[in-house]
């Protein structure tokens, strides 16, 4: 399954949400995945790992959320001072 399958069955926000929040935090307990069926769907293409109640991305994972620039986001909140968790407010 490709990342395109994975938005035709997912809500594309919900995918582009939960690659922020595991490239932001790291690894994330499942009560704190915004999208439990976008994480699902990232699982299946290989962008995320779900261990033990935890997901957390692969290799491949890191560098989709480079080419989708989730890379620079962070660099602003981190220049901002201001806490990437409140962007999923």
């Amino acid at each position: 399954m490709k990342i395109e399958d994975a938005i035709i069955h997912t809500n594309a926000s919900a995918i582009r949400d939960v690659l922020k929040c595991l490239f932001f935090h790291g690894p994330t307990w499942d009560g704190n995945i915004p999208s439990k069926s976008a994480r699902d769907a990232l699982c299946k293409i290989g962008l995320v790992h779900h261990e033990f109640g935890f997901a957390f991305l692969t290799r491949d994972g890191v560098e989709a959320c480079i080419n989708l620039e989730i890379d620079r986001q962070k660099e602003k909140w981190e220049r901002a001072k201001r806490p990437p968790y409140q962007d999923f407010k």
